[in-house]
């Protein structure tokens, strides 16, 4: 006789319920470690808001919120606060980033998913699942290294290379 069938005769393996039961332990052990997690990573960034808050809100005071917000000029050297610029740059930049990310985004999806034949769409497919991936600030420091270099190189006056072409 193998080894099996001697385990089986002798109540060596274990019951179908026992399975069960370790099964059901262990998916609850998981369970309350995955909640233990999530409670930790809340109770964390709830910390750093209130580290924020306690530190930043003594210059709030001082500046005043609408100062701050409708400012125009930011040189803290000369204690000037203001984010209007800041804020309507972030605005701008990203509404040209939607007028030319939004089309380009629907034209490749709707072109690999009714348009494309097998062996494109199955060469093009990882590479766009691949790039949306990878985490914006990546493709900011790519900007930041090799962009604001070459848009450096541009000969107009006052161009610094930080721009909205960079």
């Amino acid at each position: 006789m193998d080894d099996a069938a001697n385990k089986y005769k002798l109540g060596l393996e274990p019951q179908r319920g026992e399975v069960m039961l370790t099964r059901y332990a262990l998916d609850r052990g998981i369970r309350y470690l995955l909640l233990l997690s999530a409670l930790v990573s809340i109770f964390v960034v709830f910390l750093i808001g209130l580290f924020t808050l306690r530190e930043g809100l003594p210059a709030l005071r001082e500046i005043g919120l609408d100062t701050l917000l409708t400012g125009r000029v930011w040189r803290p050297g000369r204690e000037e606060f203001g984010l209007l610029a800041t804020i309507a740059g972030s605005v701008l930049a990203t509404i040209g980033a939607m007028i030319l990310g939004v089309p380009l985004a629907l034209g490749c999806a709707v072109f690999l998913a009714e348009v494309a034949p097998p062996r494109i769409r199955d060469l093009v497919r990882p590479a766009v699942e691949l790039l949306a991936g990878i985490p914006s600030v990546v493709y900011g420091l790519f900007g930041l290294v090799v962009l604001v270099p070459l848009v450096r190189q541009i000969p107009v006056p006052g161009n610094t290379g930080f721009g909205l072409l960079s």
